[in-house]
């Protein structure tokens, strides 16, 4: 039974398939191939079902539908390997999408992305090789080709920082004289000429130096220093004679004289780019611009960064400065408890008797009329009687606790209540020629409630002052102004301003704001209601009393203060009005004390209107003890020179 039966559901399927439309099986057997994951070959049936049946609108939305789903699936496929690093694979998916869309520009793209990745690779690779071969150089120019055809290649980033790792620390802080083995020196020079001095200096300690032509050749010194480092010895000298230099290497110094044209030819600058955190760039600027005098500086305020080009000095200051400025802000958390608390008494207490009653006769009644009327004939309500014997209480407590965080100095505001929608409406009259009056609706709203809004101003020592203001209302009833479309009621309103000063976790309550009314009414018959206690019989009377009290209380609570600075944030030292130099301006030698003698023409050190090229400490005066000669065994090597052109000079051991 089972088998005919079979045989008979698939006659019935294929009776049904021969009945349908030839677009119709095309489709669905498109369909069938791109569910089994065989893209191209279902996007090409489904394309020979619109063939096949050209004036079905159905056949080509499907068939544009599922090869955009079938490009798209193969696109994200193919990028998907290619972060996995299957470069092979990624080209095979590319492929299928152009066997579906020949002229698909994504696939295209990435097929020749996958070949400049394949290229990037091999020189990665050989630039891998010549870095562990100790040709940092060539490296390096491979890299640059990468870098500048793929910025953002991840691999070539961390190959250039792992070549520039070893040399990262010299090249941000430049170039500077190798001071180790060298010995402290000892010089003792009395106006002597410039030139010599520095021959001797050179002599001693194997520093070569280079002279700057117009550097003048008439210049005499004085200058005593016992154990002091060669830079800073000549440090002493440069200064006295208002010469700068210029460290090229570590064994190499250039001197020039330190004019503003020369520090334009010879001063290095830098570039500095500071990531803010929380200070405002545009604050930053203007500090920079008034402190370190920078003329050169960009903000970008899309990344909250500052860029500064000037001297290394100037950048070291500015890193401290803005270390200093670039500080979270001072956050406070403020507890409010707003608590209103309105009590109502009511009381009314009598009888309430009819206050009038009619009498009416007939038109023309004789006197016979009147004698034979009863009193039913007469039109005499009866008489009615209300006892009022009722008392009323009624409290109301209106509280909100709110929680707000606030930053330093900004404005938060709270409402809890309900905005009131106020409608006016004004007619303009119809046109005399005839029409129909317009009417011009308007709406506003008006916020009752709790409204609350505060501006907190903390303090380095923990205080918080507080602008404060409170106000609290409530809508009455709706008056009725007599305009057709136009809604209005009173707003019951009580306000507080105030300025307050609490310290880190006090609370202040502010009360006593009351609003206080006591009524009184009585509804008597005249005369029987002024009798003495029998009065009450003949009226009533109604007691009205109602009391409202505000009550606030705050606290703030310190999230986030200031942060205690570091000394060398909050005071630094900056050089001289024309001069700026970063750190104290004194030398520290490496034993002893030394001697600073004058220039021979007399005249004091001057500070030049320009800095060095890199960190150089301004020399203090230090006091001029006899200088005695260093006995360890070995004669200390000095530079002596009298007014003799002559010299020699060593260093102390």
């Amino acid at each position: 039974m089972r088998r005919p039966a079979a045989a008979a559901l698939t006659i019935l399927v294929a009776l049904a398939l021969a009945g349908c439309a030839p677009g119709e099986r095309a489709r669905s057997q498109g369909m069938d191939m791109i569910a089994e994951g065989k893209y191209p070959e279902g996007v090409g049936r489904m394309a020979e079902s619109v063939q096949e049946d050209p004036g079905s609108a159905m056949l080509k939305k499907d068939y544009l539908l599922q090869r955009n789903l079938v490009i798209e699936r193969l696109l994200m496929e193919a990028g998907m390997q290619r972060r996995a690093r299957q470069p092979d694979v990624a080209e095979i998916t590319y492929r299928r999408v152009l066997s579906v869309d020949p002229n698909n520009m994504a696939a295209q793209q990435g097929l020749y992305d996958l070949d400049v990745e394949r290229r990037h690779e091999k020189m990665l690779r050989e630039a891998d090789a010549l870095a562990k071969k100790g040709d940092n150089a060539a490296a390096k120019a491979t890299l640059r080709v990468v870098n500048a055809e793929s910025p953002g290649n991840a691999d070539a980033n961390r190959l250039r920082q792992k070549i520039d790792e070893p040399t990262v620390r010299d090249r941000i802080a430049g170039p500077s004289l190798n001071t180790k083995g060298r010995k402290p020196l000892t010089l003792q020079f009395r106006d002597a000429n410039l030139k010599m001095v520095l021959e001797a200096i050179a002599r001693t300690t194997g520093v070569n130096i280079i002279l700057d032509k117009e550097v003048r050749n008439d210049i005499k010194v004085t200058l005593f220093v016992k154990d002091s480092p060669v830079e800073e010895a000549l440090d002493l000298l440069l200064i006295q004679n208002q010469l700068e230099k210029r460290v090229l290497g570590d064994n190499t110094v250039l001197i020039y004289p330190g004019t503003v044209a020369k520090n334009k030819d010879y001063q290095d600058l830098k570039i500095r780019r500071f990531a803010l955190s929380s200070a405002d760039p545009k604050q930053v600027q203007s500090m920079l611009k008034t402190i370190v005098k920078t003329k050169d500086i960009f903000v970008d305020e899309k990344t909250n960064s500052v860029v500064v080009r000037d001297t290394p000095e100037a950048i070291r200051i500015a890193e401290s400065l803005i270390a200093a400025m670039d500080q979270p802000e001072p956050e406070v958390m403020l507890e409010i408890d707003v608590m209103q608390v309105d009590r109502n008494r009511l009381m009314s207490l009598g009888i309430d008797w009819t206050k009038s009653f009619t009498w009416s006769l007939r038109d023309k009644m004789t006197m016979e009329d009147f004698k034979n009327r009863t009193i039913a004939d007469y039109n005499i309500p009866g008489l009615s009687v209300t006892v009022n014997a009722s008392k009323t209480d009624g409290d109301v407590n209106d509280l909100a606790t709110p929680r707000i965080r606030v930053r330093n100095k900004e404005k938060a505001k709270i409402l809890v209540g309900t905005r009131n929608p106020v409608v006016s409406s004004a007619a303009t009259p119809a046109p005399s020629g005839g029409g129909q009056t317009v009417y011009n609706t308007a709406v506003q709203y008006i916020e009752t409630g709790i409204k609350l809004e505060v501006e907190p101003h903390i303090h380095a020592d923990g205080d918080v002052a507080i602008k404060l203001a409170l106000e609290v209302s409530s809508a009455g009833a709706q008056i009725d102004t007599g305009n057709s479309g136009t809604v209005v009621f009173p707003i019951n309103t009580n306000n507080v301003n105030t300025l307050l000063q609490l310290r880190d976790g006090e609370t202040q309550i502010l009360g006593g704001m009351l609003q206080h009314q006591n009524d009184q009414s009585q509804t008597k018959i005249p005369g029987f209601g002024d009798v003495p206690i029998l009065g009450r019989l003949f009226g009533t009377v109604k007691d009205t009393w109602n009391k409202k009290e505000l009550v606030m209380a705050i606290t703030p609570h310190i999230v986030r203060n200031s942060p205690i600075r570091d000394a060398d944030l909050v005071e630094l030292w900056s050089g001289t009005e024309g001069r700026i130099r970063y750190g104290a301006p004194n030398i520290k030698a490496s034993g002893g004390n030394g001697v600073v003698g004058q220039n021979g023409g007399g005249a004091a050190a001057v500070a030049t209107p320009s800095s060095s090229a890199f960190a150089v400490p301004v020399v203090r005066p230090i006091p001029a003890p006899a200088i005695t000669p260093v006995d360890n065994g070995n004669p200390p090597a000095t530079a002596e020179a009298s007014e003799a052109p002559a010299a020699q000079g060593g260093a102390a051991q």
